[in-house]
């Protein structure tokens, strides 16, 4: 099913692609919002969300710098420009897209993020302060991790690291120690844990605990095993609810992908509409719009093993999207154009109800 809008209210012509705003911000574009370079970053500091409009490469270096400083600070960062319009290449999900980078150099972390930034992706960053270390993680779809109900019981614990990282990094991360000869690395969204209190509310080492996750055997560099016990939440759990549509962007492409021809907004808000999807925990779903273009339909979700959001019942056709951007507030779902509308590029922003 293909959703038609009235979307031409609002145009942006002829910028770079990394550079173009308003592809989510669901603002309408004035002449001063359509200077170069301009980007629109959505962002995740801890728990708290927030969004931030940005001129140039002087503020952008400017952001960076606070990026670098909140996760100096003990807090991971996560990014997303909303405005970057470069297509993933199909079907490339979440394992095999994923981008992992360490440095000791705030400068080399900065160059990195922003080139992350440029592909389109988002940026995870955290630091070490015990080797003054920061990692970052890019990916173009949200981790996508298998429900299991595998439970463990031990006592937490800070432990070395195992060498998984060329060259060697010295620090400590948190481990289930069930018995003398069984330790279990504990795994969360690609990440091992460097602090306990990261992933859990009001437990510290020394306390015995039950933790439920996928136990996974992986290799270090040397080529020992050792165990890893992946606690990440399943990505269904989180697209599971009531979202509302803030607005559908859609990019034409030039000839080149670093070019676009234009690209138009549809703001239902705007237009004195509604439109709602449900994402029910059964795998069933419903989209429902209000006003001129009043529908109901029924049909059904999931996610495929890329981590990609298929759905057919969504505004602007298709059955495989990105999932660029994930909370428990706001998610942003892009995909490529093909056949008849191949060139374009769409993207939806959703809040949740």
């Amino acid at each position: 099913m293909n959703k038609i809008f009235n979307i031409n209210k609002t145009s942006i012509v002829a910028v770079l692609a990394v550079m173009m705003l308003g592809l989510a911000s669901c603002e309408r574009t004035t002449e001063e919002s359509t200077r170069p370079q301009e980007r629109v970053i959505v962002y995740a500091v801890g728990h708290e969300e927030g969004r931030k409009s940005v001129k140039d490469d002087a503020e952008w270096n400017a952001l960076l710098d606070k990026f670098c400083s909140y996760a100096q600070g003990g807090s991971e960062v996560i990014f997303y420009n909303t405005a970057t319009s470069q297509a993933p290449t199909k079907g490339l999900g979440m394992l095999k897209e994923a981008t992992s980078f360490s440095t000791t150099s705030r400068d080399e972390m900065k160059a990195w993020m922003k080139d992350m930034e440029k592909a389109g992706k988002t940026v995870s960053v955290k630091y070490d302060n015990t080797t003054g270390t920061w990692s970052g993680t890019a990916y173009i779809n949200a981790p996508h991790h298998e429900e299991v109900n595998d439970s463990y019981t031990g006592t937490l614990a800070l432990v070395d690291m195992p060498p998984v990282t060329e060259p060697v990094i010295s620090r400590q991360v948190a481990a289930l120690v069930v018995s003398e000869d069984s330790v279990l690395f504990i795994v969360r969204d690609g990440y091992l844990c460097t602090s306990v209190e990261v992933f859990t509310d009001g437990l510290h080492p020394g306390d015995q605990t039950t933790l439920s996750g996928e136990l996974k055997e992986v290799q270090d560099i040397n080529g020992n095993e050792f165990l890893v016990l992946d606690i990440s939440l399943p990505i269904e759990g989180s697209v599971a609810g009531e979202w509302r549509l803030d607005c559908i962007a859609v990019t034409e492409m030039g000839g080149s992908s670093d070019y676009m021809l234009s690209t138009t907004l549809y703001i239902p808000e705007a237009e004195g509409e509604s439109i709602s999807i449900v994402f029910r925990q059964d795998g069933t779903a419903t989209y429902t719009a209000t006003g001129a273009n009043a529908t109901s339909e029924d049909g059904t979700w999931s996610i495929d093993d890329d981590g990609m959001l298929c759905c057919s019942i969504l505004p602007s056709g298709g059955s495989q999207w990105y999932i660029n951007w994930l909370t428990n507030s706001t998610m942003i779902i892009s995909r490529p154009g093909s056949g008849d509308d191949e060139g374009s590029y769409y993207q939806l922003q959703f809040e949740k109800i």
